[in-house]
């Protein structure tokens, strides 16, 4: 189809050389639709094989939880940052970690991620939406803090939403 698409081009630029100015404005034109045409196709064709990816991710099984966890160290020095797709629902969420700012103590949230689209909606992006953290679990120290992120991450991975609540450290410890 593309291979179509770019001998027509390659025919309508080798006819706008022998042709009057008229004629030369409707062969760009045409020229320009063809290649809209074009792009607009292979922008619907990875929509439509993200979706497709989107709805056989959760019925495919992974090798290991690991594989499905990405950390890395969050803005803030000793801040970390977990991207966690859970095994059941194949939802994806952030698991984050980090001191609040002019204060002594550390928080771990769990953020649920939501598509974001851009370019008028024609590419889609899955982004943590900081306005509805899931949980939020406050300690007193960096060590602490970091331990219930590791748990937190453990849960979120492996175990069903439904039974999160119940697998969670407390949400507050002095």
């Amino acid at each position: 189809m593309i291979r179509e698409m770019h001998e027509a081009t390659q025919e309508s630029l080798r006819a706008l050389s022998r042709t009057s100015k008229r004629k030369t404005i409707a062969l760009i034109v045409s020229v320009v639709v063809t290649l809209a045409t074009c792009i607009s196709t292979g922008i619907a064709l990875l929509n439509y094989l993200n979706d497709l990816r989107a709805e056989l991710a959760p019925t495919m099984q992974s090798a290991s939880v690991e594989e499905q966890v990405m950390d890395r160290p969050g803005g803030i020095p000793g801040g970390l940052v977990s991207q966690i797709k859970n095994r059941y629902s194949g939802k994806s969420y952030t698991v984050s970690t980090a001191p609040e700012i002019g204060e002594d103590y550390w928080t771990t949230g769990i953020l649920s991620m939501i598509e974001r689209r851009a370019f008028f909606g024609l590419t889609k992006k899955l982004v943590a939406d900081p306005y509805q953290p899931l949980a939020v679990f406050v300690r007193n120290s960096q060590d602490r803090a970091h331990d219930v992120h590791h748990a937190v991450k453990t849960i979120v991975s492996r175990e069903r939403e439904e039974s999160w609540r119940d697998l969670f450290p407390p949400l507050a410890t002095s």
